[in-house]
């Protein structure tokens, strides 16, 4: 259920996956690199059907924009959205 690869660039070359740290039914979560701030970061990639069932998000019509869609409308504390 990966959504990335190793070597996959994310938001216009600024985040690199490095690897996948690990996953289960909440989603996958992976190991980046930020070049922008030139540090490591984790990318965690939101399973879209725990997300419908949890939350009652609408199907999305890609996986792409699937996830974006469906966890831009998660608020929670310690969960921070990439623009």
């Amino acid at each position: 259920m990966s959504y990335f690869t190793p070597g996959q660039q994310l938001k216009k070359g600024q985040y690199e996956i490095i690897d996948i740290l690990g996953q289960g039914g909440f989603g996958v979560t992976y190991l980046a690199q930020d070049h922008k701030r030139k540090t490591q970061v984790t990318i965690k990639s939101l399973n879209v059907l725990f997300l419908q069932q949890r939350y009652r998000v609408d199907t999305p019509r890609s996986k792409d924009t699937g996830i974006l869609h469906s966890s831009s409308k998660l608020a929670q504390p310690g969960l921070h959205q990439v623009e």
